[in-house]
């Protein structure tokens, strides 16, 4: 059973850019047999860490629960999200019986790599357009997964204390210039953020092996023309768009009504407004559309163009509408708590990297985006914390069956 685990989670993650279901398949089943072979018995060996844990992951759900059973309607299908965070809590036992399984967890994220660019590459060669969402609910949905997924096939490369090898600095280069593909790809403006910091990765990883300055100069040469191909190419008329909209808004201080940028300033603004008069409660799951056609039709001058959005494209914003304050403070909790807790726990320098690289990704793409209204990355983020923390505790404290 062990073995057909660990191809779930190869498989789940290494078509997690191209395909747009198994990865969530293959976390069900998962959940699934972590019900069916974990022994209770394990479960008296918790220890303080792990409740802390697990009632970290529970805050949003049940926030989302109490504000749903309080409304007037009561819509099942809002708790298909914030489920995730209480059916991923099983995998984490089984995690922490078992084993993190983060080479498995590696070699999948290392294969999505280079099967996502060498699609991309196949498809940019043919002339073939390039879809940039892959089943993906959005592209800065594509672009966090494309991005985490880097970060964790980095591991092997930056954090194994061994002896320096070629074949190890050419795979730390080799991945970051396909991440960098894959997410320059998605055409969003969260890559001007991104992009820099897997380049910032780089020069940290090469203290790590001490590159030559010809090698660090050959590893920018890769990499950057990688970057130019990608950003110049004859099908990315997204990126030229951004960059207009951003000289606009340089020189002209506004941007047409009609221009995505223009359109989350918009969204931002009505959803303040909304937060503003419900700040304790919110005004439900799913009820951010509703709330901004009654600010509408209050104040004509709002622009019609946030009618066609379901949230507020800002994760904590969103948050705030949908919840209230109590929802805002839930996910501050979740985000803050579990990096300290591993910081404070004396984790493994594997186990604090993945929880601060996935909780830093979380705040970074919820700036533009409400990455919990996706479904695909709700639950990437929740099991990328459960192996952080499993590993880092099955290092410290030894796993539960032993």
């Amino acid at each position: 059973m062990l073995v057909v685990c660990r191809i779930l989670i190869v498989v789940g993650l290494s078509s997690i850019l191209l395909l747009e279901k198994v990865f969530g398949a293959s976390v069900a089943c998962l959940f699934l047999i972590s019900v069916v072979t974990v022994d209770p018995r394990h479960y008296l060996r918790l220890t303080g860490p792990d409740y802390l844990f697990i009632a970290t992951l529970s805050l949003y759900p049940l926030v989302v629960i109490l504000r749903s059973l309080a409304s007037d309607t009561f819509i099942v299908s809002e708790l298909d999200n914030p489920s995730r965070f209480l059916l991923i809590i099983p995998v984490y036992l089984w995690m922490r019986v078992q084993g993190a399984q983060l080479p498995y967890v590696i070699v999948g994220a290392a294969l999505a790599c280079f099967l996502n660019a060498g699609v991309f590459g196949y498809e940019f060669l043919s002339g073939t357009t390039w879809t940039r969402i892959y089943g993906h609910e959005n592209s800065v949905t594509f672009a966090q997964v494309a991005f985490l997924l880097t970060t964790l096939a980095l591991i092997p490369a930056a954090l194994v204390k061994e002896a320096v090898g070629n074949v190890r600095k050419m795979y730390c280069i080799g991945i970051l210039a396909l991440g960098l593909v894959s997410v320059l790809v998605s055409q969003t403006r969260t890559v001007v953020i991104i992009s820099p910091l897997l380049l910032l990765a780089f020069v940290f990883f090469s203290d790590t092996y001490v590159f030559s300055r010809r090698e660090k100069l050959l590893s920018a040469v890769v990499v950057s023309l990688v970057g130019y191909w990608v950003f110049m190419g004859g099908s990315f008329l997204r990126m030229s768009e951004l960059l207009v909209e951003t000289q606009e808004l340089l020189i002209n201080r506004s941007i047409p009504a009609y221009e995505s940028s223009q359109v989350r300033i918009a969204l931002w603004q009505v959803g303040w407004d909304i937060f503003q008069q419900n700040i304790w409660t919110g005004v439900g799951k799913g009820e951010f559309h509703s709330a901004a056609e009654l600010i509408h039709r209050a104040n004509p001058d709002v622009s019609n163009t946030v009618l066609g959005y379901r949230h507020a494209h800002n994760e904590f914003l969103n948050l705030g509408v949908e919840l209230g304050i109590s929802g805002m403070a839930a996910i501050l909790v979740t985000m803050t708590m579990i990096p300290l807790l591993s910081c404070k726990g004396e984790f493994s320098s594997e186990s604090r990297y993945l929880l601060v690289i996935t909780v830093m990704s979380w705040w970074l793409f919820g700036t533009t985006d409400a990455v919990l209204e996706n479904h695909k990355i709700t639950l990437l983020i929740v099991f990328m914390l459960c192996i952080g923390f499993a590993e880092g505790l099955n290092t410290k404290f030894g796993r539960l069956d032993e």
